[in-house]
């Protein structure tokens, strides 16, 4: 086994409310191995790669720009682990779709979500199987075990919208799926602009239904609404609803929002099966399309095709407390330990921990769109972790372990 040049984890975060906590969890087995860490935003990492001492670096996807991340990672000397955290939702049959071939170029090791998982990307990419084991995934851990505080009092039906690309912070439709191509969302090929069709026709499709369910709420139950919009939506799409029963919580932790709904709706997104794991009340609004055998919402979710249906469902629930089951348990498909199993992948490629070299970290300008994606501070790290923290840089921080003392873990 390689062993990185010195004994310290970078832990790198895109999305906030996708990965801090999780990266914390994997932060505290290190930890209490003995072990330094830096964890924060994945721009500030890239900049500093040739100033910070090669340790070994932990991606959560695997698509182009990741790819390029890890190039870099590999010609600054550092080892590198890949989780395919990104793939919660792919149907085995699109698992690797999105994975870069260079990946497995420069990735020291490859850690997927299941069994399932392992097995389509030894199939895309036979000569990667030594690469390959499954580990879980760390969200999955904190989705199972985390008690979020009720953001609000009032009962409220939430809706997480994902229309990144007819409703893009990047502008058109054409831009946003540019930008998703581009960024290795899905890899080019003939089948690309079929996807990009199929997409668009699904987000069309679901806006719709998504529109004519609020109506439909709002006009017949006394139920709040919070609308939720992915991270890369315009929050104006919604705000010609009516103030005193809709908010908006753009840029907000869905986990609070989700726990504490009287239920979930979404149309195919990530945040549908987050909530099976949570195991709290969740509805998938997917109008029929080719899009949606992408993923597989549907099968640990109750799912209906339009706002009527939605409504029927509803009335049950809030007139004799009914609700349907989905057709799998999403305890068979997502396996627990994830954080300790990727703290484990990392310590092996770890020599024993030893004194580090002076570490410059430069500062790097962030644009207002990384700020929206990652903002944190270092009362956050506290709340969670108890270590030692310096901030190296806005929302990055170094924690180091109290001899003797460890870390606080599952809070």
């Amino acid at each position: 086994m390689i062993t990185a040049a010195h004994p310290i984890a970078y832990l790198t975060c895109e999305l906030k409310g996708r990965d801090f906590a999780s990266r914390l969890l994997i932060a505290s087995y290190l930890l209490d191995a003995g072990y330094p860490v830096v964890v924060g935003q994945q721009w500030s990492l890239s900049f500093n790669l040739p100033k910070s001492p090669p340790g070994c670096y932990l991606f959560k996807s695997s698509n182009l720009v990741q790819a390029t991340f890890m190039g870099r990672c590999k010609k600054a000397g550092h080892l590198v682990v890949v989780a395919d955290e990104e793939c919660l939702a792919s149907s085995r049959g699109d698992v690797a779709r999105s994975t870069h071939p260079d990946t497995f170029t420069y990735a020291d090791a490859f850690l997927a979500i299941n069994d399932f998982h392992r097995e389509a990307y030894i199939e895309a990419y036979p000569a990667a199987a030594p690469l390959i084991s499954v580990a879980g995934n760390a969200r999955v851990d904190i989705l199972r075990g985390t008690q979020a505080p009720r953001p609000r009092s009032s009962d409220y039906v939430l809706i997480n919208t994902s229309f990144g690309i007819i409703n893009s912070m990047w502008g058109s439709p054409a831009s946003a799926a540019k930008v998703w191509i581009d960024s290795g969302g899905h890899l080019p090929g003939p089948e690309t602009g079929a996807l990009v069709r199929d997409r668009i026709a699904f987000e069309e499709a679901a806006l719709a239904e998504t529109r004519d369910l609020i109506d439909w709420l709002l006009a017949n139950t006394h139920l709040d609404i919070v609308i939720r919009p992915h991270p890369q939506e315009l929050s104006q799409l919604w705000t010609d609803r009516d103030p005193a029963r809709v908010s908006i919580v753009a840029g907000s932790d869905p986990m609070p929002w989700m726990r504490h709904a009287i239920l979930t709706v979404h149309s195919e997104s990530t945040t549908g099966v987050e909530a099976a794991i949570m195991g709290v009340r969740v509805l998938n609004l997917s109008p029929p399309q080719a899009w949606n055998s992408r993923l597989i919402v549907s099968e640990v979710n109750p799912t209906v095709a339009t706002a009527s249906e939605a409504a029927y469902l509803i009335t049950a629930l809030l007139e004799r407390g009914t609700w349907p089951t989905a057709q799998t348990d999403p305890a068979s498909a997502f396996p627990p330990g994830g954080a300790k199993k990727t703290a484990a992948a990392i310590l092996r490629m770890l020599p024993p921990p030893a004194e580090l070299p002076p570490i410059h970290w430069v500062r790097f300008e962030r644009s207002d769109v990384q700020k929206k994606k990652f903002t944190a501070d270092i009362e956050e790290v506290h709340a969670r972790l108890k270590c030692r923290a310096a901030v190296l840089d806005d929302s990055i921080f170094f924690l180091e372990p109290y001899q003797g003392i460890g870390v606080v873990k599952g809070r």
